[in-house]
């Protein structure tokens, strides 16, 4: 029996988050409900073994949210590629995107079956404030490895420990940009690092307010500090098989990031359009051509 695996964009905006709730317009409710519409998915989502990569708070953004399903009936490769072309023009009113689809063995999981996980968080430059290099260089070698983020989350869990796997910042033409990789993340994680991190590379605070964060220890005036929603993009999920990318679907994306201006939206479309360029922008772009979003031929001298 195969599942099918989606890649999915979407703007975060005019959504109660990614994961259905009642009574509230989510995205994975619109998706849900257009891929019962046309047959491919049943409506009894526990028969299907439906489950997605992760959730997305209120506002956030994704490029390569991917959701998992045994279909409906048996569909021909190509008769599946026809038809999620044909739901992007109702899904692209909602700025919804399938982009890439995948059928693999059923004992893959969208969630568990994930290598890795990597987003970004972007922001405008404080132009009254000065980004401080050895101070971002000493939070890259703060943050990697395994910490206790019990005080970057809102959840109450018995095990808080991650690892990071890579963390990269810095200043990127008018942006400020964090990018974060880790296997999985706790719930708010990376935007509560984000504002802490941020602060520390302008001055705003010390190094040592990172250092007692990580060691589960709180800090009174950062309890409740979260950064924004829509400057955070979950860029990547990775796995260990391919997508088929649907090029109306890249297509569609593109001309989405173009009538975009939240931070991370307008600075992937820079990226992707060698509008930017240094260390970040060429790890973005490996991630790209990771996902198959791009093609790596294209960029290889870059890389």
């Amino acid at each position: 029996m195969s599942k099918i695996f989606l890649r999915v964009f979407y703007v975060g905006k005019g959504f109660h988050a990614f994961q259905r709730q009642p009574n509230v317009k989510t995205v994975e409710g619109t998706l849900l409900s257009t891929l019962i519409e046309r047959g491919i998915l049943v409506r009894d989502l526990k028969m299907a073994m439906y489950t997605s990569a992760c959730r997305t708070d209120r506002g956030v953004h994704a490029l390569s949210q991917t959701i998992a399903f045994v279909p409906l009936n048996s569909w021909s490769f190509e008769g599946l590629i026809d038809t999620l072309t044909d739901i992007n023009e109702t899904l692209t009113q909602e700025n919804i995107v399938i982009w890439g689809v995948s059928l693999v063995d059923d004992q893959y999981h969208p969630r568990y079956s994930a290598l890795y996980r990597t987003y970004l968080y972007v922001d405008y430059r404080r132009h009254r404030l000065r980004f401080d290099e050895e101070t971002s260089r000493n939070i890259v070698n703060l943050v990697e490895g395994v910490h206790d983020f019990s005080m970057f989350t809102t959840e109450k869990k018995a095990n808080t420990l991650r690892r990071v796997l890579r963390i990269r910042l810095g200043e990127v033409s008018k942006y400020f940009v964090l990018a974060i990789e880790a296997y999985g993340f706790l719930r708010q994680m990376v935007r509560r690092l984000a504002y802490v991190v941020e602060d520390i590379a302008y001055g705003r605070a010390k190094l040592d307010v990172l250092r007692k964060m990580l060691e589960g220890k709180p800090v009174r005036k950062y309890l409740h500090k979260i950064s924004p929603a829509e400057n955070t993009l979950l860029l990547s999920v990775s796995y260990p098989f391919n997508f088929t990318v649907l090029d109306k679907g890249i297509n569609i994306v593109m001309n989405i990031l173009k009538n975009r201006c939240e931070p991370p939206l307008s600075f992937l479309l820079d990226v992707i359009e060698g509008r930017v360029k240094n260390d970040i922008t060429y790890s973005v772009i490996e991630d790209l051509c990771r996902l198959q979003f791009l093609n790596c031929a294209k960029y290889i001298n870059e890389l």
